[in-house]
C-alpha cells in the first residue's frame, strides 16, 4: 500500500479563502500587468534566469496582483525578498479558483491544485521532503 504524503495540507482541506480586491487593496498589494517584465508599474523581472521579481529596483515584498480587463482579479502572489512565497491564486474570468499554490519559504515544500471552469478539482501535486506526488481527477 502506498503511503499518503504527510505534508499535503488539502488531506486536511486547508486550502485558505481567497482574498478579495476590497482585501488586497487594503493589505497594501501592488497592482502588476500580464507584462510583467519591466511594465508601466515598475516591475522587472530583471533576471529571468534567477525568477526574482523587482519593484522600484529592489528585490519586491508584498502582495503582487493582476486583474482582467473586466476588473476581476486574474491572480494574486505573495513574495519575500523577490521570491515567491506562500500564497498564490488564479482565477478565471468568471471569478473561480482555476488554481492555488503554496511555496514554503525554505523551498522544501510546496503543493498546488487546479480546478476546472465549474470549480472542480482536476488536479493536485505535492513536493515534500524531497518527494514528489500527483494525483489526477475526472
Amino acid at each position: 500500500m502506498k503511503q499518503k504524503n504527510p505534508y499535503n495540507p488539502f488531506i486536511a482541506n486547508q486550502m485558505p479563502t481567497p482574498l478579495t480586491l476590497g482585501e488586497l487593496i487594503s493589505y497594501g498589494a501592488i497592482e502588476g500587468s500580464e507584462d510583467a517584465y519591466n511594465d508601466e508599474n515598475g516591475f522587472d523581472y530583471s533576471d529571468p534566469d534567477s525568477s526574482l521579481l523587482y519593484y522600484a529596483g529592489k528585490p519586491f515584498t508584498g502582495l503582487y496582483y493582476e486583474l482582467y480587463p473586466n476588473g476581476g482579479i486574474e491572480l494574486y502572489s505573495k513574495y519575500q525578498d523577490g521570491v515567491l512565497v506562500e500564497d498564490c491564486f488564479e482565477f478565471y474570468e468568471n471569478g473561480k479558483i482555476k488554481s492555488y499554490s503554496y511555496i514554503s519559504k525554505d523551498r522544501l515544500n510546496s503543493y498546488s491544485c487546479s480546478f476546472n471552469e465549474d470549480g472542480k478539482l482536476i488536479l493536485r501535486n505535492c513536493f515534500a521532503n524531497g518527494k514528489f506526488e500527483q494525483e489526477k481527477f475526472n
